[in-house]
């Protein structure tokens, strides 16, 4: 039984905003499916004037704040007139966090026209599409990632999730989750507690 509700916001590794997916609660309760957003992707900020950077910034900060439809009224100004991947994938971010999931996968679409190299935003395109529970879509868009960057933790670690608690797939869970782990040297209690269980139960088969 899913409870979306059930699980807080929490940060896995430094980033400049934390999207937050609710999980299954079987699963760890800490580490229900967290996936950061995307970094400021600096060689497209140059298209950006000073004034529009320092929106964007503010904008970051009210997301940050849980001040999405006043950060989407920034990004959205700043999106007529510059077409930046990271106004657009923070849109996307917004949108999501706002409950618009059609919006969100909008503009993440667009960022990832705009940036198709960077893993951040596919993690992202991911996390939209969970919610959407279009579950290939977002099996690729994580895949995607970490063909990007293998070292990727996040991305292990929504792999690793939806494995687990849409698919069923526990051996492949149980991959990703220790990939996941040894990347932040497992300063993740929780998750390595579930683990072991997940260990348990396949031995068990």
């Amino acid at each position: 039984m899913i409870n979306w509700q059930s699980f807080p916001i929490r940060s896995v590794l430094a980033s400049l905003i934390v999207i937050t997916l609710y999980g299954c609660a079987s699963a760890p309760e800490q580490s229900s499916p967290a996936i950061n957003a995307v970094q400021a992707v600096a060689p497209n900020l140059e298209q950006l004037t000073t004034k529009q950077a320092s929106q964007l910034a503010q904008a970051k900060t009210q997301l940050n704040n849980g001040q999405y439809e006043e950060a989407k009224k920034i990004l959205l100004k700043i999106h007529r007139s510059a077409s930046n991947v990271s106004v657009l994938s923070n849109l996307a971010l917004a949108y999501y966090k706002s409950g618009d999931l059609d919006s969100a996968a909008k503009f993440v679409g667009k960022a990832i026209q705009i940036a198709p190299g960077q893993a951040q935003i596919h993690n992202l395109a991911g996390t939209i599409n969970l919610h959407l529970r279009q579950f290939q879509k977002a099996e690729n868009a994580f895949k995607e990632a970490l063909r990007l960057d293998g070292d990727y933790a996040l991305a292990h670690y929504n792999l690793a999730i939806l494995y687990d608690i849409y698919y069923q797939d526990i051996d492949s869970a149980y991959t990703h989750y220790l990939k996941y782990l040894a990347l932040i040297n497992y300063e993740d209690k929780q998750t390595l507690e579930w683990v072991d269980q997940l260990k348990y139960s396949i031995t068990q088969e």
